[in-house]
C-alpha cells in the first residue's frame, strides 16, 4: 500500500471527489479528457488503486454511465476510448478483476468493477445493434 498517508488522503478527499463531480456533469471536452487520463493513472499503479479502492467503486460506474445512449457522441467516444485503454493494458485489467465488490452496495453496484465493465460494454453493443 502507499507509504505516504497524506497522499492517500489527498487522493481520497480531493482528487477522487473532483473526478466524481466531473464525471457526473461532463460538459467540457478538455476537462473530461484530462479527468479520464487522471483516472487511468490512478489505475495504472496497483498500490494507489488498492489504497483508493472504495473511491474507484464510485468513479468507475460514473465513467461507465458515460456510454449510455442519452449522452453526447463525444462523451460516449471518450468513455469507450478509456475502456479500450483499460482492456488493452495487461496490468490494469487484472486489477479491476481482483478489486472486491463494495461491502454495502446493492443492485448492479454490488458487482465488482470488472463485471460492471463487461455489462456496460454489453449494453452499449445492444444500443448500437
Amino acid at each position: 500500500v502507499v507509504k505516504v498517508p497524506a497522499l492517500v488522503h489527498v487522493l481520497r478527499y480531493g482528487v477522487c471527489i473532483v473526478l466524481a463531480k466531473v464525471f457526473l456533469a461532463a460538459y467540457d471536452f478538455p476537462v473530461l479528457m484530462r479527468s479520464l487520463r487522471l483516472l487511468e493513472l490512478l489505475l495504472r499503479e496497483p498500490a494507489v488503486a488498492q489504497a483508493v479502492a472504495e473511491e474507484l467503486h464510485l468513479l468507475l460506474p460514473l465513467v461507465y454511465s458515460l456510454t449510455d445512449s442519452d449522452r453526447t457522441l463525444w462523451q460516449r467516444a471518450m468513455a469507450l476510448e478509456f475502456l479500450k485503454g483499460v482492456c488493452e493494458d495487461e496490468d490494469m485489467l487484472p486489477l479491476l478483476f481482483v478489486l472486491p465488490p463494495p461491502a454495502r452496495a446493492e443492485g448492479r453496484f454490488s458487482q465488482g468493477p470488472y463485471v460492471q465493465m463487461v455489462d456496460t460494454m454489453g449494453r452499449f453493443m445492444h444500443q448500437i445493434c
